[in-house]
Order: C-alpha cells, then sequence, then structure tokens
C-alpha cells in the first residue's frame, strides 16, 4: 500500500511539473509564394503632390527620358560633400527647370499598360541605376525650394555690393586713419608742450575714433552678410535634401515597370502605390510575403519562428524552411492589389482566398553550403529545414508554401484554465468568439 501510494505521489509530481513548466507551441497558418520581395516592388509615393513620370515617346513606344541631373543628385543624397557648393546651385536650378518640362508634358498610362501587357519583353520601359522614375511634385515644397535659393542668391549680391561700393572708402579711410594717426602723435607732444589747449588735442583724437568706428562698423556689415550667406547655404542643403526625399523616386538598381497605377498629374498623398516594376537582376528569396486571414494577423508578432513547406508536401514527411517574421502589414489587401505586388492574377487569387493581410518573413540560409555535407546532391535548396529529410524537388521561385507560425508558447496548465472557465460558464467559448471575428464557421 506504501509503495503504491509513492507511486501516485511521484506520478502527481510528474504531471504537475509537465502541466506547469511544459511548453507547448500554439500555431497559426497562412498560404505564401517563394517570390523575392526584392524582384516585384511596389513604388509608393513618399510625399503628397502631382505625379510626373519622366517618360516620353522615342521610336515608336514609350521610353524612360530621366532628368540629366538623375546620377548627380542620387549621389548629393548618398554623400552631400561629394557635390561642390557651385556645382550644388546649378543642381537646383536644373531640377526646377525640368520640374516645369514634366508638369506640362502629357503623358497616357492607360496606352503605355496596354503595351506593357500586350508585347511583354517587346515592348518595354526600362530604367537605369539612379535614375529617376517618378516624381511626386508638390507646389509648396517646389515654392521653398525656390525661396531657399533666392534668400541664398540675395545673400550673395548684396554681400557682393557691399564690397564694390567698401572698396574705394576702406582704402580712403585706412589712408586717413593713418594720417590722422600721425597727426595725433604730433600733436601729442605739441599739446605737451602747451602749444595747443585740452579741447584741440581731445577733438583730434575723438576724429581718429570715429573714423575707427566707421570701419569697424563696415568690417561688421560684411561679416554679419557673410554670416547670413552661411546660414542660407546651409538652410538651401537643407530644404534641397528634404526636396529629393519627399518628391524623387530613384531607381537603387536597373529594371524595368510592370504596370504604371497612378496617371500623369493625378494628385497622390504619402503611401499611396503608384507603380510596380521588376528589377532587372534576379535575387534568390530571402525575404517573401505569406497571406493569412484577420484573426492569424491579429496572432503573428514581429520575430515569431516559422516553418514554411512546399504546398502539396506534408510537414511531418519533409519538414519545412525555417524563418522569423519580419514585418507585417497593417491594412487588407485586395485582389487588385495583390496581382500588383506579386505580378499574377492567378497566384493573387489563389493566395487571397487564403486571406488578404500581407506578412514578410525571413526565410533562413545556410551560411556556408560549400562546407556544408548535407547539401551536396540535396533538393533542399541552401535553407536551413528544421529536419535532416530531403525534398522530393527543391524549392523554386514561384512555389505556393504552406507557412506554419509559433505565436507563442503555453503550459498545459495555462491551457487548461480556459477551457474549465468556458465549463463553467465564466468566459464566452472561443469558438464563437472566432465566429464573431470571422475565423471560424
Amino acid at each position: 500500500m506504501f509503495w503504491v501510494a509513492s507511486g501516485l505521489v511521484a506520478v502527481t509530481a510528474v504531471l504537475t511539473g509537465w502541466a506547469v513548466l511544459a511548453r507547448i507551441p500554439e500555431t497559426t497558418t497562412g498560404l505564401g509564394t517563394l517570390t523575392p520581395i526584392d524582384s516585384v516592388f511596389s513604388i509608393s509615393a513618399n510625399g503628397s503632390g502631382t505625379v510626373l513620370y519622366p517618360i516620353r515617346w522615342v521610336k515608336d513606344q514609350y521610353r524612360y527620358s530621366p532628368p540629366a541631373w538623375s546620377k548627380q543628385a542620387f549621389d548629393y543624397l548618398e554623400n552631400p560633400r561629394s557635390v561642390s557648393d557651385e556645382d550644388l546651385y546649378r543642381l537646383i536650378q536644373s531640377v526646377l527647370e525640368s520640374i516645369t518640362v514634366y508638369d506640362t508634358e502629357r503623358f497616357p498610362v492607360d496606352s503605355a499598360n496596354r503595351g506593357l501587357k500586350r508585347d511583354g519583353e517587346n515592348y518595354t520601359l526600362d530604367f537605369a541605376a539612379n535614375d529617376v522614375i517618378v516624381i511626386i511634385e508638390n507646389s509648396a515644397a517646389r515654392t521653398k525650394l525656390q525661396g531657399a535659393l533666392l534668400a541664398l542668391t540675395e545673400s550673395i549680391e548684396l554681400l557682393q555690393a557691399v564690397q564694390s561700393s567698401q572698396k574705394e572708402s576702406t582704402e580712403y579711410g585706412q589712408a586717413t586713419l593713418d594720417e590722422q594717426a600721425d597727426l595725433l602723435k604730433r600733436l601729442q607732444k605739441v599739446y605737451e608742450q602747451g602749444a595747443i589747449n585740452r579741447e584741440q588735442f581731445l577733438q583730434s583724437k575723438s576724429s581718429l575714433s570715429a573714423s575707427k568706428s566707421n570701419q569697424a562698423s563696415q568690417i561688421s556689415q560684411l561679416n554679419k552678410i557673410k554670416t547670413e550667406i552661411s546660414q542660407n547655404k546651409i538652410e538651401l542643403k537643407n530644404v534641397f535634401s528634404d526636396y529629393l526625399r519627399s518628391s524623387v523616386v530613384f531607381a537603387n538598381d536597373p529594371g524595368r515597370v510592370d504596370a504604371l497605377i497612378a496617371p500623369q498629374w493625378s494628385e497622390v498623398q504619402p503611401g499611396a502605390e503608384v507603380m510596380t516594376i521588376s528589377w532587372s537582376q534576379k535575387l534568390k528569396p530571402n525575404t517573401i510575403p505569406v497571406f493569412v486571414d484577420q484573426r492569424s494577423a491579429s496572432m503573428i508578432s514581429l520575430g515569431n519562428q516559422i516553418i514554411a513547406t512546399p504546398s502539396g508536401f506534408s510537414a511531418a514527411e519533409v519538414g519545412g524552411i525555417k524563418g522569423r517574421v519580419s514585418s507585417i502589414d497593417a491594412q487588407p489587401l485586395s485582389v487588385a492589389q495583390l496581382t500588383k505586388r506579386l505580378g499574377s492574377e492567378g497566384l493573387a487569387s489563389t493566395v487571397a482566398s487564403g486571406g488578404a493581410y500581407q506578412v514578410f518573413v525571413q526565410l533562413q540560409r545556410v551560411v556556408n553550403t560549400s562546407s556544408s555535407r548535407e547539401e551536396v546532391g540535396s533538393n533542399r535548396g541552401g535553407y536551413v529545414w528544421n529536419n535532416r529529410s530531403n525534398p522530393p524537388v527543391p524549392p523554386r521561385e514561384g512555389m505556393l508554401m504552406q507557412v506554419q507560425f509559433t505565436t507563442r508558447y503555453r503550459t498545459p496548465l495555462e491551457m487548461l484554465i480556459p477551457a474549465v472557465k468556458e465549463f463553467m460558464g465564466l468566459e464566452e467559448p472561443a469558438r464563437f468568439r472566432n465566429l464573431q471575428a470571422g475565423g471560424g464557421q
């Protein structure tokens, strides 16, 4: 009897420890596609204003005709010291002049989009690295830039005018000062000998002080204007940098336009989708989009671990690629928006059926594939998997992925308490809450 009681105590202790200490993962799922987010890219407005495309009709089709200042302006944003002050002023003038030109040229977006969709490789809108691909023209920002440039120009012209007017008077004034100083020295001796009275001596001394004060005033005026010029230079550089960041979109790499969304001269707000582009240099998918429903989106957090398994295969059989959540969209996406982001209406319709909230997950890659024996001759694709199995086929771009998110860990005791509360009527059953949230049937 003693041994039975001891055994029950031991079992109870083990179960209690398990209920309190064991960590059981809670998961949710989503449907993703092994498409690099860096190959199909959505361009959003970086400020509010009017959309201007630097595109012109050349040789029977529309082509990018980026302004000549694209590369220099891009370099200036990367390193302001790479552009001298004189080159900067000319650059700003060129920017303002070209904006005026683009603001008067009409560009039919619908016609260009039909060409892109119909002709494929035969009709392209290509751009080079550092090209300006769209301008979001804001009249207030342009006016501020023009005002800063005008303020600097006027202060420089004022300095030149003052220097010119003071040149002769300064030279004459210095000669007068020298003469007055010599005269005062002679008068000092005469005064000491009593040949002149004190009033005459002080009058000459006062005249010399007035001349010195006048010269100092002129120097002070010049220094004040020079200080104003320095401040205006700093202000102009800051305003120009802000203008480029809020109004001009540069291409970091060469690529092509997939679709133009905002018409020429249309008004957009910050964050509005303007166009979708593809980079010429295809990248291996490291960060991929995954789509989940509203309930799953509310459960997922940044940094959550994921397992991505090629659709059609069992996770229990082949495992999955390890990764983590890198970002979560706050707003749901429509099928049209998904089509623009993924570049395929069929693919967008497929993933939209599983939800329309976009989550980016970063897949984990093998650091040094050449030194990893298990990678040789395998179908693991250079990714880190959660087991040692060899998938039947290697992961390839465009492949659909079943993605499992580990949202949190709970102990058995924590999982049991809500069930007890539901049983006792102290809490609404989870299935009803899911129905209200649109996550269940």
